[in-house]
């Protein structure tokens, strides 16, 4: 695969897959027909059908023309546009699913006069049971009982398995990956373009689920980087350097866990929001 290449994983029939485009120099993306097309000087135009699509992340080199981006909305494409160190620089919303349950009953709490107070505590509940998971998962110590403690050895983890640096890179290329499966499973919920729920700015259901979802993603990473250590000492080979294919690789290989943990939350949501009704 070359430096500028798409990555879209086979499809089964029917089935549609995340696009990462992570071009080395300028890219543009257009529509044509039913397919985005990838053009890059020097290089032949690659076609990417919008039915096989689900979610596209891209980097701050990939341009999309004003048909691409209207097409990829149409079909329910969301959209995350990251910058080199991989801070979010954009995020676009396709039209909303099918499914409006959810949403509906989001409605329904916002009108309440203590909805804020309410879904604070959900949220704390939701926080303080994930890490809970997490730590039994990892085996952390005993004595780290919240959060930024946990946050704080899981970075000392990582250090020490890979290096700071990194340990960082690592950590920002999942939580990528991450933050874009969350949108993009919102929006199959009804959350999309349409949906003022995610524009108003509060509550940022996006970044409040993702932030939940990311501990579960710890559990992944760690363990991986531990595997990764443990091979380089049996063998004697030195740590290679981390490459953002590396991470996309470990997402794929465990997205079906991943996904299940990222529809965990949002099922515990709509469970809650019902007993409230």
């Amino acid at each position: 695969m070359s430096e500028t290449a798409p990555s879209l994983l086979p499809f089964a029939a029917g089935e549609r897959k995340p696009l990462y485009l992570d071009p080395k120099t300028s890219a543009r993306v257009e529509l044509e027909g039913p397919s985005l097309t990838l053009l890059v000087a020097g290089q032949a135009p690659r076609y990417l059908p919008l039915r096989r699509i689900s979610r596209i992340l891209a980097n701050e080199r990939a341009e999309f023309s004003t048909p691409a981006l209207l097409a990829c909305a149409q079909q329910g494409i969301s959209l995350l546009f990251v910058d080199r160190d991989g801070e979010t620089r954009a995020r676009l919303l396709g039209a909303p699913g099918e499914r409006q349950e959810l949403r509906q009953r989001l409605v329904d709490l916002l009108v309440r006069p203590d909805w804020r107070d309410l879904y604070a505590t959900w949220r704390y509940a939701q926080e303080k049971r994930t890490l809970g998971r997490v730590h039994r998962r990892l085996q952390a110590p005993a004595e780290i009982h919240n959060a930024t403690g946990l946050r704080t050895w899981l970075k000392g983890q990582a250090v020490a398995l890979a290096g700071e640096r990194q340990a960082a890179r690592s950590a920002s290329w999942l939580d990528e990956l991450l933050f874009a499966w969350m949108l993009n499973h919102l929006q199959q919920l009804g959350l999309g373009a349409q949906s003022e729920l995610l524009q108003d700015g509060w509550p940022d259901l996006v970044t409040d689920l993702h932030r939940l979802h990311r501990w579960y993603g710890e559990t992944i990473r760690i363990g991986w980087l531990r595997r990764r250590a443990l091979w380089a000492q049996r063998t004697g080979q030195p740590l290679r350097e981390l490459t953002r294919r590396d991470l996309i690789d470990l997402y794929q290989n465990n997205s079906a866990r991943l996904g299940g943990f990222g529809r965990e939350i949002t099922n515990a949501l709509h469970r809650w929001l019902v007993e409230l009704a």
